[in-house]
């Protein structure tokens, strides 16, 4: 599905209130497969008198790690994945910007799956004030998954079996009356063809972390360094 998020924002000094700054940000669909590309677009309105410095895009991934013995304590990391700055804008002016923010190596998305850990993923658009004031912020969740999600031109989708190599059902005679079919989707060929290249795997963009544990000793034998792969297209 696509996305378009808004946000809106006055700037106040004292007793007086600024124009409305507008940021709007469009994604085309929110899920993805790392090694693509999210195309985002940014229209940033700003008709008041405080300029804005930057204007950022930032992947961010936010992982919750739940420990329930000895007793239960939660662990939340935000971590940078990808970033790129779009420009700035000055005051009583507008930008617009399309760009794309490559998703490296890393783990798909897990919610509900698990008590232990959680993965998720946040694409953030923040515009930064000029000053005091504070940064208009627009914050859109996305799915990281392992297979890229390939679709046909929107116009063959909801077309008759028959477009999707399903054999066409004749019509009713005039004079009696048959049940309408739903609308035919997109066959498994469709969303994934065959000629989609297969994933290579890449270390996590991180790095190697160190798995010694708190019994090992000089003695204990083995790499103490381990860094995940996960799946990527490169595309």
């Amino acid at each position: 599905e696509p996305v378009t998020s808004e946000k809106l924002k006055r700037f106040c000094c004292l007793c007086c209130t600024s124009p409305t700054l507008s940021l709007i940000v469009k994604i085309p669909f929110m899920g993805f497969a790392p090694g693509q590309d999210i195309t985002v677009s940014v229209n940033l309105e700003n008709p008041t008198n405080v300029a804005i410095n930057s204007v950022v895009c930032t992947l961010n991934q936010l992982c919750t790690l739940t420990a329930t013995n000895p007793r239960k304590s939660t662990r939340v990391k935000n971590r940078e994945l990808n970033t790129m700055t779009l420009g700035e804008v000055a005051e009583h002016s507008q930008g617009s910007w399309e760009k794309s923010l490559k998703i490296p190596a890393c783990p798909p998305t897990l919610q509900d799956n698990c008590n232990v850990i959680k993965w998720e993923y946040i694409l953030q658009v923040m515009a930064v004030s000029a000053g005091c004031h504070t940064n208009v912020e627009v914050d859109i969740p996305i799915t990281i998954g392992t297979v890229p999600l390939i679709w046909g031109p929107p116009a063959t989708f909801g077309t008759s079996p028959k477009a999707f190599g399903h054999p066409s059902i004749p019509s009713a005679p005039p004079e009696t009356s048959a049940p309408l079919l739903p609308p035919a989707g997109p066959s498994r060929a469709q969303l994934y063809p065959h000629s989609a290249p297969p994933p290579s795997y890449d270390e996590c963009m991180f790095g190697a972390a160190n798995i010694k544990d708190d019994g090992d000793t000089d003695y204990t034998f083995g790499k103490m360094k381990f860094a995940p792969k996960y799946p990527i297209y490169k595309m």
